[in-house]
């Protein structure tokens, strides 16, 4: 088992629950008669404006929900298990689906900056999922070169190897 996929698990799970509360917490307030984000209405952060503007739906959809899913479904791609497994299919759903985070964030983004106000409960999602594509790119770089238990004697101490002469 590789330390340094454990690590990478743990911290991605944590991402994705961090996630995962926000994009719940903003459904719950996209669904509410007089939602009540805890942001002000006043200056550029405005919650209210952001996520009542014709950006925080796709095809009917609220974002919010497109985030619940989204996080449900990058859940299994991310556990412990997932990295340590080293396979080859998990790592490229991890990164397409990152990839899909990413498109997803910079459109938001650009809807952001259209109506002139930040929702900062939709940039904790934003940095979420962009914690998550860097995951997924130094997972990437710490596990291509060899399998997990490979990597995993890299996170062991030396071990002395003595050799003894030929024939002896």
């Amino acid at each position: 088992m590789s330390r340094a996929a454990t690590r990478l698990g743990v911290a991605a799970t944590a991402l994705v629950v961090i996630g995962l509360g926000l994009s719940v917490y903003l459904t719950v307030e996209h669904f509410s008669a007089a939602p009540r984000y805890a942001c002000p209405t006043t200056t550029v952060v405005d919650c209210v404006k952001v996520t009542s503007s014709s950006y925080s739906t796709f095809l009917g959809v609220p974002v919010a929900v497109a985030g619940v899913v989204y996080f449900v479904v990058a859940s299994p791609l991310y556990l412990p298990v997932a990295w340590r497994s080293g396979n080859a299919w998990i790592q490229r759903a991890r990164w397409a689906w990152a990839g899909i985070g990413m498109v997803s964030v910079f459109w938001l983004i650009y809807g952001e900056l259209d109506v002139g106000a930040i929702c900062l409960y939709c940039t904790g999602v934003h940095l979420v999922t962009f914690g998550l594509l860097v995951l997924t790119t130094l997972g990437s770089a710490v596990l291509i070169g060899g399998t997990a238990d490979e990597v995993d004697a890299e996170d062991s101490e030396p071990v002395a190897v003595v050799a003894t002469p030929a024939g002896g």
